[in-house]
């Protein structure tokens, strides 16, 4: 039909006489009601066409010229809005999914520092307990040798008293 003709070709197409065009389907329909002839325009958003408008009119005219140009007009102006609101929609959703990736970032960052503050208090930690295991570990160390050097002594003056007393 006149819808499917311009959806192939892209291009606005005028009927004079839908009742002598072969391939206008809906003859039978157009007689009943009385259309005589039509025009069909596609409306594109880009290089794509994004519907077909069709017009039909109860008498019989002869092309105009300057009546398609302004229909094909309007149809290019409409076209050009459904693009714009497409394009609208397009930034509002990378609009929606930058904020989530901000919200995202953001979280992250706040694991971020309290892993590095958690580090941090894990290094000051470990700094302290060295700091405190170091000064236990020598006088540890220390009280080890001096009970063996006691112990020594102690085995050395039993031995000397039992060696000198008759």
């Amino acid at each position: 039909g006149l819808p499917g003709r311009v959806l192939a070709s892209g291009k606005a197409l005028w009927i004079e006489d839908l009742l002598k065009d072969d391939n206008f389907p809906r003859k039978n329909v157009a007689q009943e009601v009385g259309i005589k002839s039509g025009f069909c325009v596609p409306i594109k958003k880009g290089d794509k066409i994004a519907a077909v408008c069709e017009f039909f009119s109860l008498t019989s005219s002869a092309l105009n010229e300057s009546w398609l140009k302004i229909i094909e007009q309007a149809a290019e102006q409409f076209g050009k809005l459904l693009q714009k609101r497409d394009d609208e929609q397009n930034m509002k959703n990378n609009l929606s999914q930058l904020q989530r990736t901000l919200k995202t970032l953001h979280g992250t960052q706040v694991q971020l520092i309290h892993s590095e503050k958690l580090a941090s208090v894990g290094h000051l930690a470990a700094g302290i307990a060295h700091e405190i295991n170091t000064p236990i570990q020598y006088v540890g160390d220390n009280t080890r040798f001096l009970q063996e050097a006691f112990l020594t002594l102690t085995n050395l003056l039993s031995k000397i008293e039992t060696d000198t007393i008759p």
